[in-house]
């Protein structure tokens, strides 16, 4: 079944043939289709990824068409789930469905039963949800901007009571803490290359700005006399005698000039950087790489406790 279903997603559903594969490793194990779809994020190199958008799992005929067979599958490979992933679709021989996960509201099952009377026609405006061109998170970046309350969701993640909770508030349970880990462990993963990235596209211009202010500590002292003030962007050295210190106040208003054009270099430059490798001793080959990881946790722990405050 898998070469068939696969063909449905590229052929019907409209997405790319990259993106539909066949019994390929996951998060949590191996589902026998994944479709991917649009992150919105890139890696450290600026290649975008993709997500794990829709899994499906193919059983023997009757297994899906039983609501309780169903459920029980369903609880045994909701480990395919994951951080974003938006549907899990369950088949077999007379019956296919498509179930979402996450979200506000989690509605029925989409049931298509496989029977003479199924069209393509059928087929597409049923799963109209799953197609292409609305899969990936910013398809849902773009609804929730405009106002759909739908994406917004709330989990609880103390366990349930299992002496009085049902069967399927223990799955979405289960669902929900393992995506929130995973979330969590992806967001710190996006976060520490999205700095890589930003802080290696900056580091020409880096290093072009510590070039100038150490040629304008070379004539005034050299760089030991060299005093930066992050807030009003002021490069001074140390000048000797009245003509040095009248050359070198102008220098600096010249240089000072050149740092207003970009404020965020300079302040990396002349205080982030070396501010952090005094306090942690990096070397210098691994100074870069240190600095954006620990921004990177910093922008999530303050993201987190933002959360829990509120």
């Amino acid at each position: 079944m898998y070469g068939p279903l696969r063909d449905l997603f590229i052929q019907v559903l409209g997405y790319a043939a990259a993106d539909v594969d066949i019994d390929t490793s996951g998060e949590g194990g191996r589902p026998d289709v994944t479709v991917r779809a649009p992150s919105g994020l890139v890696d450290r190199f600026g290649t975008p990824l993709k997500i794990s958008w829709i899994v499906v799992e193919a059983k023997d005929e009757g297994v899906f068409s039983d609501p309780e067979t169903r459920e029980t599958v369903f609880d045994l490979k909701s480990k395919y789930i994951g951080a974003n992933t938006g549907w899990f679709v369950m088949v077999d021989p007379r019956v296919f469905i498509a179930r979402q996960v996450g979200g506000k509201v989690q509605g029925t099952d989409l049931v298509l039963e496989l029977d003479d009377q199924l069209d393509e026609a059928r087929f597409s405006t049923v799963l109209a949800r799953l197609r292409a061109e609305i899969a990936g998170v910013p398809e849902q970046l773009k609804r929730f901007r405009e106002g759909d309350e739908e994406l917004i969701a709330s989990e609880k993640l103390p366990r349930p009571d299992p002496r009085i909770a049902t069967r399927a508030e223990i799955l979405r349970h289960r669902i929900a803490r393992k995506r929130f880990y995973s979330n969590l462990r992806e967001s710190t993963q996006h976060l520490q290359d999205a700095c890589r990235h930003a802080l290696q596209t900056l580091i020409p211009a880096i290093n072009e700005i510590k070039a100038a202010g150490l040629e304008f500590a070379g004539k005034y002292g050299g760089a030991g006399a060299l005093s930066f003030d992050a807030v009003g962007l002021i490069l001074t050295a140390r000048p000797q005698g009245p003509e040095e210190s009248r050359m070198h106040d102008k220098d600096a208003r010249v240089l000072h000039k050149r740092l207003m054009r970009a404020p965020h270099v300079a302040r990396l430059a002349f205080d982030g950087l070396p501010a952090f490798q005094r306090r942690t001793g990096a070397e210098d080959e691994k100074v870069e790489e240190l600095f954006a990881v620990e921004t990177a946790n910093l922008i999530l722990a303050r993201v987190l406790l933002g959360v829990v405050n509120k």
